[in-house]
This record gives C-alpha cells, structure tokens and sequence, in this order.
C-alpha cells in the first residue's frame, strides 16, 4: 500500500502537493477498490451503510494517548525515545512510573501520578506547571527557576516548593505515603518497632517528617538519630547527647542513663521513639545489641519503640 501510494505522489514541490495527491490517491485507488477484508467490497460504500459514531475530542485524545512503564534513575532522569527528562518528584527515584504521550496534541510526555499529570521536560529546564488528567493545553516550561514573589503567586505559593525548609505542615505527599505514615502511626501506638526501607531519595525523611508532625506531642517523645556509623560507646554517647543526658562516658553509665530515662518516661506516660536513619551503616555489634536496649522488666513490656530507616540491604543485615 506504502508503495503505490508513493508510486502515484511521484515528484513534488511541497507539503501541500503531497496531501493533494495522497487524497487523491486514497479517493480513487483506496476507497473505491474492492477489499477481501470486506467481502470484495468497497471501504466508501461500507462506511456509508455502517452506523456513524459520534467521537468527542477527549475521547480520540484518550484513544491517542500511548502510556509506557519507565523505572527512574536515582539522578531522577527516565528516558524516552531517546530523549532525557527529568522527574520533578525526587522521591521516585527508583521507582517504576508511568508515562503518557498523546498522538492528538503531540506534545511532550507527561507523567501519570495520583490523578495528576506531571510535564516531564528535557533535562536541564524546569517544570513550570501540573496539569490535571483530561486537561487540553500543553504545560509550558521555562529556563530560570522560580525567585520572585509573583513566579510564586502566580501558581498559588507563598515560597518555593522545592526546598528542604518547607514545614511540616505543608509537605505534600501522594496517598501511598499517607497510608505509610497512618500505618507507623498505628504501630507505634501499639508500642511495636517499625523498619522502613527504601532507595535513596524515595522519600523516607520526608515520611518521617510527616510521622512527627501527626503523632500527638503528649503521648510520644521522637528522638532522631542520624549517625549510624558509630561504635557501641560512641551510639549511646551520641543518643545520652540527643536526650539531653550527660553521664560519665564510661559504656555502663551510657546504657544505663538511656534505660533510666525510657523508664522515666513510661511513668510520665510518654512512650519514647528511636528513630535510627541510615541504619544501613550500624556496625553489626550495634546492631546486635538494640534487643538488649528494647529489653525492659524481663522483656516482658513495651517501653521503647525502634524505627529503623535505611537501604534495603537493611533487611538482609539484620
């Protein structure tokens, strides 16, 4: 078909001339030939006699939407089609997405998330916009990021939304990290100590932020640990310094001062949380040693919960 339809354009002298002479072509050779597809037929008469159906254009763009399976780089990068975008989400670094390009616009490809469409833009500019699914423009993008206040007015932003100062209260997180976070809560309600793993820049400080702000301030005290690299003595050191506790640096007095203080806190009614980031790094007698720190009156109750952050190599360390 490809090659009669070349056969009959022949030579031309522009773009107009070649879709003159394709119309002419699919009129005369196409539409009117007999078709064994069709029962020796003719596409025009069978297209005249069949029921019309009545296309809506959000129906034939979502007919023309070609969606793919990308996994994103921990640079946050995905290619497509030999392209490099970037993704504006660091925490699917990873991360299996999905991505949509649509034949009707032709436009860039978008990423699909939560109901929303996120523009993916070729690497080294910046998102300017997110569009809901089923919207009809094209999002624009621009090369200088975002400084003043009216860049940040004109999307309804007090501040720029990509920085790590934002507060906790403001942090935006997709349902599969709410539903994250409701489960810790629910777990260490129930006074039960928690492992969460996950590639770099998935997003686990940002679940942990989020923790702190909706456990209730009078029933549990957090205490965030961000070095796990450290040895025994030197761990309690650290935590002693964390708690505010200033014991003799001798080993015994450390462990000691740490298990005084959680049972301070029971008969304050407070439950402590530790919560140990980069886990991954605790050297194996560290390691080895946080049932003894969790063992309270003959390991017969609850009195401390451990929430261990790391890589998924974790799982398997411990």
């Amino acid at each position: 078909m490809r090659e009669e339809a070349l056969s009959h354009i022949g030579q031309v002298a522009s773009l107009a001339d070649v879709e003159s002479k394709l119309r002419d072509w699919l009129a005369r050779y196409y539409q009117g030939a007999p078709h064994a597809g069709i029962l020796g037929r003719t596409p025009s008469a069978r297209y005249a006699e069949g029921e019309k159906v009545r296309v809506t254009e959000d129906e034939l763009r979502a007919a023309l939407t070609v969606r793919a399976r990308r996994r994103v780089r921990r640079d946050t990068t995905i290619s497509v089609d030999g392209t490099v975008y970037e993704i504006p989400l660091g925490y699917l670094a990873g991360q299996t997405i999905t991505v949509a390009t649509s034949l009707f616009d032709g436009g860039e490809p978008v990423l699909e998330l939560d109901g929303k469409r996120i523009a993916l833009l070729q690497k080294g500019r910046r998102i300017r916009s997110i569009s809901s699914l089923g919207a009809r423009s094209a999002l624009a993008a621009r090369r200088t990021p975002m400084t003043t206040s009216s860049d940040f007015s004109c999307f309804g932003l007090r501040s720029s939304p990509f920085n790590k100062e934002i507060e906790d209260a403001e942090l935006w997180l997709p349902e599969s990290k709410v539903a994250l976070v409701t489960d810790i809560e629910e777990a260490l309600t129930d006074r039960q100590s928690v492992l969460l793993l996950g590639e770099p820049g998935v997003g686990k400080t940002c679940v942990l932020r989020a923790l702190r702000r909706k456990l209730p301030q009078a029933g549990f005290r957090l205490t965030y640990c961000r070095n796990a690299t450290l040895g025994r003595r030197d761990f309690y050191r650290h935590l002693c310094h964390t708690l505010g506790l200033h014991p003799t640096s001798v080993a015994a007095n450390l462990f000691l001062a740490v298990e005084t203080h959680v049972q301070e806190q029971r008969r304050d009614k407070v439950h402590p949380v530790f919560l140990l980031d980069e886990a991954h790094l605790l050297h194996p007698d560290m390691l080895g040693h946080l049932h003894i720190l969790m063992n309270y009156e003959w390991d017969a109750k609850a009195l401390l919960s451990l929430v261990l952050v790391g890589l998924p190599e974790l799982e398997a360390n411990l």
